[in-house]
C-alpha cells in the first residue's frame, strides 16, 4: 500500500470591499437596485399627485355640502387650514372665493397675537443678552 501524499491546497486571498465594488456584475446589480427603487418613487410620486389632486377637485363641494348642516363647518374649515400653512400659503387661501369673513377676522387675529408673541419673546431674549454682557 502506497502513502498518499496530501496535495496542498492554494491559499485563496479573501476579497476586499474594494474588489467587489470593481466587480462589473455587482456594478450591474447596483444600479438596476437604483433604477428600481426610482421607478417604485416615481410611480408612488403619482400616485400621492393624483390623490392631493382629488381632494383639491373634491373641496369645494364638501365646504358646500359641510354648509348645510353646520354653518360653522366652512369657517373651521379654513381657519385649520390658514393657520397650519406657511406664510405665503395663508395669504393665498385667505383669497379664496369661499372663505367666510368671519375665518378672516379669526386667522388675521390668531397671526397678530403669534406676532406680538413673538417680539414679546424677541424683546425678552435681547434684555436677558444686554443684563448678560454689558460691555457688548
Amino acid at each position: 500500500m502506497t502513502k498518499r501524499v496530501p496535495k496542498k491546497t492554494i491559499n485563496k486571498t479573501r476579497r476586499t470591499d474594494e474588489d467587489i465594488l470593481k466587480n462589473e456584475t455587482f456594478k450591474k446589480a447596483l444600479e438596476k437596485a437604483g433604477m428600481t427603487g426610482a421607478r417604485v418613487a416615481r410611480k408612488n410620486d403619482k400616485v400621492q399627485r393624483a390623490a392631493k389632486l382629488a381632494m383639491a377637485e373634491t373641496v369645494d363641494d364638501w365646504l358646500d355640502w359641510s354648509a348645510e348642516d353646520d354653518a360653522s363647518a366652512p369657517t373651521d374649515f379654513f381657519v385649520q387650514i390658514a393657520l397650519l400653512a406657511s406664510a405665503a400659503n395663508r395669504s393665498k387661501i385667505l383669497k379664496h372665493a369661499m372663505i367666510p369673513q368671519e375665518a378672516i377676522k379669526i386667522i388675521e387675529a390668531q397671526v397678530a397675537q403669534w406676532k406680538a408673541e413673538g417680539e414679546k419673546e424677541a424683546a425678552s431674549k435681547d434684555a436677558a443678552k444686554a443684563e448678560a454682557d454689558p460691555f457688548d
